[in-house]
């Protein structure tokens, strides 16, 4: 079964895959940036984000061997969402790139089952599915177990 707390990492593609004998992902690129484009409510691309801006307004600054993947980060390559003005960091990345075909879901907190959500909806829209660990398919029965385990956790034991 999975937990809640465990869905640090999650993917998006159009079959399951094995990290050890991972190729290129199927999803359509163009397709993944036309979702992130029409959803900016909820994302905003790294090249939007403070650290994104100073890169690009500072990029002389960068040694030249690193210019490269500078610029390339600042090519709608990775978005976040849900910003953390505690800590200064968004708590949620998604990067796809047409080199990698797949799209990686990093949660820096416990995931929020909205947020599942919107990510199955994305998987959705890329006739795809949202992968836990390249195999486990998440699904909406999935997201409803896992609403319902964490609504039993929050009330705590049945008490008689």
């Amino acid at each position: 079964m999975i937990t809640i707390g465990k869905l640090t990492y999650l993917h998006i593609d159009k079959s399951s895959f094995s990290f050890i004998r991972s190729g290129k992902g199927s999803i359509d690129y163009h397709k993944w940036v036309e979702y992130i484009n029409d959803n900016q409510d909820f994302f905003v691309w790294f090249e939007d984000t403070e650290d994104g801006k100073y890169i690009s307004t500072n990029i002389e600054t960068i040694p030249e061997k690193f210019q490269e993947i500078a610029l390339a980060s600042l090519n709608k390559v990775r978005c976040y969402a849900k910003f953390n003005p505690k800590k200064n960091y968004y708590d949620i990345s998604a990067a796809c790139s047409e080199g990698s075909g797949r799209v990686t879901i990093t949660f820096e907190r416990r995931p929020k089952i909205e947020e599942i959500r919107m990510f199955l909806d994305m998987a959705k829209y890329l006739d795809a599915m949202l992968l836990y660990r390249g195999k486990t398919i998440i699904d909406e029965k999935v997201i409803e177990e896992l609403e319902n385990n964490s609504k039993m956790r929050k009330k705590g034991p049945l008490k008689k």
